[in-house]
Formats: structure tokens, C-alpha cells, sequence
């Protein structure tokens, strides 16, 4: 090709001409991570790269997932990926086998975790506890009773029915930039550090109340009642309570002192009645352990729930009513003249 002025010659690179080679590590190392593949790159390199193993490793099962290239499409017994499993120390010193394995573009390895390895973990008891404060969760099966034991059992002031576990619960929160940036993080799966932070950025801790019968677990330790601890678990038991609230939908919101010989009706009354926009089929009530309880229906009677110490009573709004539409007002005449005419004609015979 004879060549012109102003044309442009350019030499590409052959490394330009294919797709990245990456080879990638995860699970018990100090850093996740995914690296430009060198030639001759050995597993001991890749792990050196991720800042070495942690305490929770197990280093006699390392496993390199690698990609299979010539799988037969028409064998359901054709393999689509290849493992090879390692066992190497701490200080990184390898058998023979591990020493002359070379890692191949794609090549994915995992560092599993040790066989019961814990972290600790811990839960916290406040209120009527003769010692509340921070305790730590001993065994897999422990449960509120244990723990209660070990707080040294409830004060005399204790109220147990009121007794509550607060648990905590991480929930996702996305939003659609983050949504976005999550994306094309993971498609360009380069940066886990970034995706890490990101994903930790979208959990939100929420703690909820978990509805328990302290006084039933106090009696019969180990029964259906008494629920397993989890980490982050704060049990609260306070003092004997007194009074009822009433809210919502009330001529006046009001707490009032809890007598055990009266019924929900009473403190409705109380707070004044319901009032005009009251849904009063809808009353519950919230316990003061955390449970709930609605008003259940029985023919043309609400059936209120029982009041306890402590409990807080919810009368909702019934909203606004749509109005009726010409062509429903049209049903309900034509429904109403039907039903005449039937009555008509039974008391004309």
C-alpha cells in the first residue's frame, strides 16, 4: 500500500485483539478481589494479592473453578466446569500438587471457611433483670431462659407478661441510582471492594419487636415459648405496669389506669366513645410484649380482645367513602324494585 499524506499507520497489540484475562479470589481472604491475569501466576501469588487468608480460613480446602471450553453439547454428562481442590498452611507453603498448578485466564478461586468456626456473638438484657447488661450467646441452642438464668432471674418489680425481645433485621434499601451504579459494578465485576461498600451502604438495620410470653417461658423453660437467641437480640422486661392508651379514632385519646374486671368497652368509654369517622370493627390492641390482637367478627356482634397492663388500644380511620356512581345507583334501584315486586306478588297470593 503506497502511502499518502496525512494517512495513519497503527501496529495493534495482539493482547488488544481478545477479551481481558482476569482471574478472581473470594471467601476467607483479607481482600475479595479480581486481577489482570499474568502468565505463570500460581495460587499462592493470587492469594498474596488479596492480602493473604484470615483467621477464619481453612486452608486444606482451596478450590480453583476453571472454565471448560470444549464441553459436548449433546452429552448431558458432558462437564461444564472443572475443580481442583488444594491444601496449603497458613504461611502459605503448598505440597508438590498446589507448588506446580498455574492459574488459567477465568480461573475463580474460593477460600472456604474453617468447620466450626463462631464468631461471638452477643445479646443484651435490660430492665427488671437482677444484672442487665451485655451477655454472650455460649451455644447454638440457647434461649431466653438461659439467658434470664444468667442475668440472675427478675426482680420483684418485674412485670414478665410486658417482657419483649427486640430483634434486629437488615433490610435492602435500594434506590434507582444505586440500582444503577450496583449494575455496572457487577458487570464490570473489577472493583469489589466499591461493590462491597455499596451493598453495606443499601442494608438498613430495622429492629422490630418480637412478640414473647415471658411469664409462660419463666414457668415452663424450654417450651414452645421459649424462642431461640439470636445475635443483636436485646430482651427488655419492664416494670409492673399500670395503665391503658387508647388512640386514634376517640373523642379523647387518654391513658387510663388498667383495671383487670373491665372490658375493652370500658375504656373506650372512657376516651369519650368512638367517633364519627371510627372503624370500630378494626379496633386492636397492641400488648405491652409486643403482640397484637384485632376484633374478630361473630354475626352482627364485635368480639373486642381481652385488655392486659400495659396495653396500648388503636381505634383506625374508616376513610372516606367513595361516592356512588349512576351506574351502581342504577343496580341498587333496579335491586330494590326486584325485591318489591317478589314481595308484591307473595302477599298478592
Amino acid at each position: 500500500i503506497v502511502l499518502k499524506r496525512e494517512d495513519s499507520v497503527f501496529v495493534s497489540s495482539r493482547f488488544n485483539l481478545r477479551e481481558k484475562y482476569t482471574v478472581s479470589i473470594a471467601g476467607e481472604v483479607m481482600k475479595s478481589d479480581t486481577v489482570e491475569w499474568a502468565s505463570n501466576m500460581h495460587l499462592q501469588d493470587l492469594i498474596i494479592m488479596a492480602g493473604g487468608l484470615t483467621d477464619a480460613a481453612s486452608p486444606k480446602r482451596i478450590n480453583v473453578i476453571r472454565r471448560v471450553k470444549d464441553s459436548n453439547p449433546l452429552s448431558k454428562l458432558s462437564p461444564i466446569a472443572r475443580s481442583f481442590e488444594f491444601d496449603i498452611n497458613k504461611d502459605l507453603k503448598s505440597n508438590d500438587s498446589a507448588k506446580d498448578f498455574i492459574l488459567e485466564p477465568f480461573d475463580k478461586v474460593f477460600v472456604r471457611t474453617l468447620p466450626g468456626y463462631e464468631i461471638q456473638r452477643y445479646i443484651y438484657l435490660g430492665g427488671e433483670v437482677l444484672y442487665p447488661g451485655t451477655y454472650a450467646i455460649t451455644f447454638k441452642n440457647e434461649k431466653i431462659s438461659d439467658a434470664i438464668k444468667a442475668a440472675g432471674g427478675l426482680t420483684a418489680e418485674a412485670y414478665p407478661e410486658g417482657g419483649t425481645v427486640i430483634r434486629r433485621n437488615l433490610v435492602e434499601k435500594f434506590d434507582r441510582d444505586q440500582q444503577r451504579e450496583q449494575l455496572k459494578l457487577i458487570s464490570k465485576s473489577t472493583d469489589s471492594t466499591k461493590l462491597a461498600k455499596l451493598i453495606n451502604n443499601q442494608q438498613k438495620d430495622i429492629s422490630e419487636p418480637v412478640g414473647i410470653n415471658l411469664d409462660k417461658i419463666i414457668v415452663n423453660p424450654g417450651s414452645k415459648y421459649d424462642l431461640l437467641l439470636l445475635d443483636g437480640d436485646s430482651i427488655k422486661v419492664p416494670q409492673k405496669l399500670e395503665t391503658v392508651s387508647v388512640k386514634g379514632q376517640v373523642l379523647y385519646p387518654v391513658k387510663i389506669r388498667f383495671d383487670r374486671h373491665n372490658d375493652l368497652s370500658y375504656y373506650i368509654n372512657a376516651a369519650g366513645g368512638f367517633s364519627k369517622r371510627a372503624a370500630k370493627k378494626r379496633t386492636y390492641i397492641v400488648y405491652a410484649n409486643g403482640s397484637v390482637k384485632s376484633t374478630t367478627r361473630f354475626f352482627l356482634f364485635n368480639n373486642y380482645p381481652s385488655v392486659k397492663a400495659g396495653s396500648q388500644i388503636f381505634v383506625p380511620d374508616k376513610g372516606e367513602k367513595p361516592p356512588i356512581s349512576a351506574a351502581e345507583l342504577v343496580g341498587l334501584t333496579s335491586g330494590l324494585a326486584s325485591i318489591a315486586v317478589l314481595i308484591f306478588t307473595i302477599f298478592r297470593k
